[in-house]
């Protein structure tokens, strides 16, 4: 769809609500209607949207008074995949772009077009923050389920203020459903094409009233895969996992509150990374052996918060542990006779070319805060961070082309960062207040290294190489934001924010095989300035989101790819993004409520070195960046009477819509757009819900990722296709 009809589609449906006559407003509920006290519901009486909370600032508050541009997601609301769950979200966030190549090992994206823009580096190269209840996760960690989530909130910017290392381009944080007193279960189950299956069960008890409680979700799901593999049979993309999620709240008396928080995964998947862009019977994959990724993941924390008349005093401890073992096949047929002209048969032998490697890390986090109440007036936040992650990646790889890949490899980064940081928020004249903040830290990472050359006899590679090396970088950044009060409920803003990705040594040395030592990239930094609106209109039923952008980002990470050898090496190259988001949700009345939003951003090079090895050129587009996106959901509920018993009549629309990008530095190629259609249809009783869906309705097998490894050889990442299923969920 060119992006003209597109956004004409978002556009008026995020207006409808704003054009309506107050006709139809005073007709929204019927008279004979009754409201939830079960008074008869007045007519003319406004059905105001209900306010939405978010802990952007490490406290509770409302939407409309925090200085950002920030995206809500309820699970309720939109579509959630448990195979792509961080792809899923930025589908629903304008300006928000998850570049997904099926192995949550490399699922990367940015925000506004800052973030990780080619591959991740290393265990820290996470300039797009993964939080869960506000605890930044390990780069290779993030993507994680979304089981028994309150919401999901997108924060647009630098957020290292608060959110500390790796926020340069904004942070995703993933609030939990915590144990609370009282008992609840449910189940929910979905069946549907391709031998779909998603099954989750939520238990909440009360251990002792008053003092503890606890609450324990678990997932089960299975794909069997929408790629044909042409070599191996069967089909590419399978994929099955199981997760669990527990908490115990923990509540000694009025001013103590402790919440201990688990979390365990196990995810296994054989997608391909890359498939031939419009080759036969796409898409097809000609892999062999099929790839083979199994992921194991664990997190815990243990948050305590001791709350005094005159401030609040908490304390969180985090550990996480990631281990993925991985076998990917490194030459598909398809791809690599497209690239060297040779036979396909001539890759088909399952021992020829094979990587074979296990990731593991384990992460440790101590946070402490202290903070005026969320009531204060004067509101100010001051902590400490420290973070410690020790990483190792083992190889053992085989090739029958390229001779440097058969070898033995041993990476190992230990990366130590600690920081303190502080925020307030205060009135300068009524009613302009003000928000500064800042952070001061130090990162240190070593890496030790090691090569070992198992191919036949080569006199350019050498036989063991090793490097054993430090990383310090010392940093400030911080943040400063003015906003003036037009009502109670609306506001403008400016801010300007200082953002950082931290640099450091990659988790694999391309140049190694010839002796030559990896050299530590230097951290990204930006400046992000930023005005907006949040205004409400339409007797508090449709509220109206804007703001407007500018980045100027240096020294980001980008790739530099070598298609004669397929070798990658990280180029440091300076850009500028600038752009907008719109995003509205309005109550239509009855029971119709439209939600959703648009995006623009232009990301071009700048400044860039003449003849850099990455291809980049002073002006051209930065990669993986879509210029539109946008998002709408249409949900409606209607009473009704079915088979003697009351009844809702639910509905869901959404449409997800990505405008074409470049597919890398050198702008060889471009991915193409592509819109997404789900719906959901059911009904739902007192304590039970049944219902029909369909994702990704159109089966558009849309590009998420690209890359060129040739002339003429295009390869591409694609989306899960078109599932239709059926559901049903019981709660008591």
């Amino acid at each position: 769809m060119p992006f003209r009809n597109a956004t004409a589609v978002a556009a008026s449906l995020l207006i409808a609500g704003t054009l309506l006559p107050s006709q139809a407003a005073a007709q929204a509920l019927p008279l004979d209607e009754t409201n939830e006290e079960g008074a008869v519901a007045d007519p003319a009486s406004p059905l105001a949207l209900d306010p939405v909370t978010v802990t952007a600032r490490k406290r509770e508050e409302l939407l409309e008074d925090v200085p950002m541009s920030i995206t809500v997601i309820y699970p309720e609301e939109t579509t959630l995949s448990p195979f792509a769950s961080a792809e899923s979200i930025s589908r629903a966030t304008p300006n928000f772009t998850i570049n997904d190549s099926g192995n949550t090992r490399l699922t990367f994206g940015n925000i506004r077009g800052v973030g990780i823009l080619a591959q991740p580096l290393s265990p820290v190269d996470t300039a797009i923050g993964w939080a869960i209840d506000g605890t930044i996760q390990p780069t290779f960690g993030s993507n994680s389920q979304l089981l028994d989530i309150e919401r999901v909130e997108v924060l647009r910017g630098p957020q290292n203020t608060l959110f500390g290392r790796g926020t340069q381009g904004g942070a995703v944080n993933v609030v939990t459903n915590v144990a609370r007193f009282g008992s609840e279960f449910s189940v929910n189950g979905e069946f549907g094409e391709n031998e779909y299956v998603k099954v989750d069960t939520v238990a909440n008890g009360t251990v002792s009233p008053d003092l503890l409680a606890g609450r324990l979700a678990l997932r089960f799901a299975n794909y069997g895969g929408d790629i044909e593999n042409i070599v191996a049979g069967g089909q590419d993309g399978e994929s099955i996992l199981g997760a669990a999620q527990g908490s115990l709240l923990l509540t000694p008396d009025d001013r103590v509150t402790a919440v201990l928080r688990a979390y365990y995964e196990d995810d296994r998947r054989d997608t391909p990374p890359f498939i031939l862009r419009d080759g036969p019977d796409f898409p097809a994959s000609a892999l062999n052996p099929e790839n083979d990724l199994d992921r194991r993941l664990a997190n815990t924390s243990l948050e305590l918060t001791y709350d005094l008349d005159s401030l609040t005093l908490s304390s969180t401890t985090s550990f996480h542990s990631n281990r993925q073992k991985f076998t990917s096949d490194l030459s598909d047929a398809l791809i690599s006779s497209s690239q060297l002209g040779l036979p396909q048969s001539f890759f088909n032998d399952e021992d020829d070319s094979v990587r074979n490697a296990t990731l593991t890390e384990t992460a440790y986090q101590q946070e402490f805060n202290v903070s005026a109440p969320d009531d204060a007036a004067f509101q100010w936040l001051v902590g400490t961070n420290i973070y410690y992650s020790d990483f190792e990646l083992e190889s053992d790889e085989r090739d029958i082309i390229f001779d440097f890949n058969n070898s033995l490899g041993d990476t190992s980064l230990d990366t130590l960062s600690y920081s303190a940081f502080g925020e307030t928020t205060f009135a300068v004249l009524e009613p302009l207040s003000a928000t500064l903040g800042v952070r001061v830290g130090r990162d240190e990472q070593d890496l030790d290294s090691l090569f070992i050359y198992t191919g036949p006899p080569n006199p350019i590679i050498v036989p063991r190489f090793e490097q054993n090396d430090r990383d310090t970088d010392n940093y400030v950044v911080g943040s400063a934001a003015l906003v003036y009060a037009l009502t109670p409920e609306d506001n403008i803003y400016a801010s300007v924010r200082r953002g950082r990705a931290p640099g450091g040594f990659a988790t694999l040395n391309r140049n190694q095989f010839i002796g030559q030592p990896q050299i530590a990239r230097p951290a990204s930094e930006s400046w992000t300035y930023e005005v907006g609106a949040k205004l409400t209109a339409w007797d508090g039923r449709l509220r109206l989101d804007a703001a407007g952008f500018f980045n100027d980002v240096e020294d980001a990470a980008f790739i530099a790819f070598d298609p004669a050898v397929r070798l990658s090496v990280p180029v440091a190259l300076s850009y500028q993004s600038y752009g907008f988001e719109v995003e509205g949700r309005a109550d239509l009345g009855a029971g119709f409520t439209l939600f959703g939003g648009v995006g623009m951003t232009e990301a071009e090079f700048d400044d860039v070195p003449t003849n850099n090895p990455a291809g980049a050129e002073d002006g051209g587009d930065v990669p993986n960046v879509p210029r539109w996106s946008a998002a709408v959901s249409l949900d409606y509920a209607k009473p009704l009477q079915l088979l003697n018993q009351e009844t809702t009549l639910l509905a869901r629309f959404e449409w997800q819509f990505k405008s074409d990008r470049e597919a890398d530095v050198a702008n060889t190629f471009t991915l193409d757009s592509y819109n997404v259609f789900n719906a959901q249809v059911g009904f739902a009783l007192d304590d039970m819900e049944f219902y029909a869906f369909a994702r990704n309705l159109t089966d558009e097998r849309y590009e998420t990722l690209g890359a060129r490894f040739g002339a003429n050889t295009e390869v591409v990442s694609v989306g899960q296709g078109r599932v239709i299923g059926v559901g049903a969920s019981i709660w008591f």
